[in-house]
């Protein structure tokens, strides 16, 4: 969405990607490092998603990672670790995933916010629910990336009228994102 100006308004852009998926859960994500003998710990969020009308008969699933950078150096080490992980491994470490798309960062230094998605083709006749999410494809995601998981929460599992409000009060009170 653009305005008369021709400025891309991002907020209005995520918002309206929320709106287009169904949560189905989320965890906290960590990434521990070294730099310049001072340890550090690069901490986020990943949720997953499905698309809400599935049109096209496609069964897929979508992770994004949403990295906290407060400053320049945790935004270039978010870029960095995003960079040199190979997320289309995943696949050859899960049977039911067929093919994984691993879309253009979104990132803007200056938000405080490092965004990734993973486009998750899966096999015919998966179901993505609770076994499949926490034995099947943590562990893997954990290997082939370096991070950490932890607090698997599941969407069904809470208040949804709750939740809805508190999404409602996120989206109208969070600058820059």
């Amino acid at each position: 969405m653009t305005d008369s100006d021709n400025t891309i308004d991002l907020q209005q852009q995520m918002i309206d990607l929320f709106e287009q998926e169904d949560m189905v859960a989320f965890f906290d994500v960590s990434h521990d490092y070294v730099e310049d003998d001072v340890k550090s710990t690069l901490e986020g969020l990943c949720k997953i998603t499905k698309p809400k009308d599935n049109l096209s008969g496609t069964d897929c699933i979508f992770m994004t990672f949403i990295f906290d950078t407060p400053d320049e150096k945790h935004w270039a080490k978010a870029d960095a670790l995003v960079q040199e992980v190979s997320w289309e491994s995943l696949a050859d470490e899960v049977e039911e995933l067929d093919s994984i798309l691993s879309m253009p960062t979104d990132s803007l230094a200056d938000s405080g916010h490092y965004l990734k998605q993973l486009d998750i083709y899966l096999a015919a006749n998966t179901t993505v629910g609770k076994a499949f999410l926490s034995s099947k494809l943590l562990l893997p995601l954990e290997k082939i990336s370096g991070l950490k998981s932890r607090n698997l929460s599941f969407w069904e599992d809470y208040n949804q009228t709750d939740l809805a409000n508190r999404i409602e009060a996120l989206k109208s009170g969070i600058p820059n994102f």
